[in-house]
């Protein structure tokens, strides 16, 4: 059996130990509370980082950011700004200019929200990384560029978008829900409604297919897509889908 050479293996050691440190990443770990009343409002821009918003066990607003970048001096420059003012509180992340000539700093930042239930309003503006929510209470509005969206438990009015990304919410309930505005340019939507759901539906793609588990027609345009329109129960909750190049499915828990 053939052996390694010494000086060969110890060049291996070496290599090892370079890309080890070429490739290690910077983190910091931020996390915060803000006791709120009912009726609080919550908001969180992100440039690049995923978003995780779930239910707090308490009555307070939980926030933890995780900071990751190439270097320290990267990591440095990447700001979490927090702020809470009357009922409200709003959460950004900033990224500072390294200097001229040299441009932005690398990084991202992910954050674990938890929102207690007396929180009746949701913000929630990502650039750059895909956004999940569970079992929130109360109106949420999600705009992203770059990123899918996952929403399940919700119960509130929401408005959901993505440019480049699939949307997917899953409602248990919709007693409290009286608009679904769900959009997308390139991402199919899925949506899921219990079994005895009361909505009014418009949905219209341009590129894609439609499809539904509530006996809705749909119809074939030649100039814009395919369209349904319709109206299930008492048609209490509207629902309004629109996708670009993307398909549309209305399915049943």
């Amino acid at each position: 059996m053939e052996t390694l050479n010494p000086k060969l293996l110890l060049l291996l050691v070496l290599c090892s130990g370079v890309a080890t440190s070429v490739f290690a990443e910077e983190t910091r770990v931020i996390e915060q509370s803000f006791s709120v009343e009912q009726g609080a409002e919550f908001s969180i821009e992100n440039i690049n980082g995923r978003v995780e918003v779930g239910r707090a066990s308490g009555d307070q607003i939980e926030v933890i950011a995780t900071l990751i970048a190439d270097s320290e001096d990267d990591l440095e420059r990447i700001k979490v700004l927090m702020e809470h003012r009357d009922n409200e509180v709003m959460v950004e992340t900033k990224y500072l200019k390294r200097d001229w000539g040299k441009g932005y700093s690398s990084g991202k930042v992910n954050y674990e929200v938890n929102l207690p239930a007396n929180v009746s309003e949701t913000e929630i503006d990502l650039v750059n990384g895909s956004l999940t929510v569970s079992d929130i209470l109360g109106r949420i509005d999600a705009d992203l560029v770059n990123g899918s969206i996952d929403a399940s438990g919700i119960s509130g009015t929401s408005k959901l978008h993505s440019v480049n990304g699939s949307v997917t919410a899953r409602f248990a309930d919709l007693e409290q829900v009286e608009k679904v505005k769900i959009d997308t340019v390139n991402g199919s939507i899925k949506v899921y409604l219990p079994t005895d759901a009361q909505i009014k539906v418009n949905a219209e793609t341009m590129h894609g297919s439609i499809k539904s588990d509530f006996g809705l027609k749909v119809d074939k345009n030649l100039f814009t897509g395919k369209q349904m329109k319709g109206v299930v129960g008492s048609g209490s909750t509207k629902l309004t889908l629109d996708s670009v190049n993307g398909s549309i499915k209305v399915l049943s828990n």
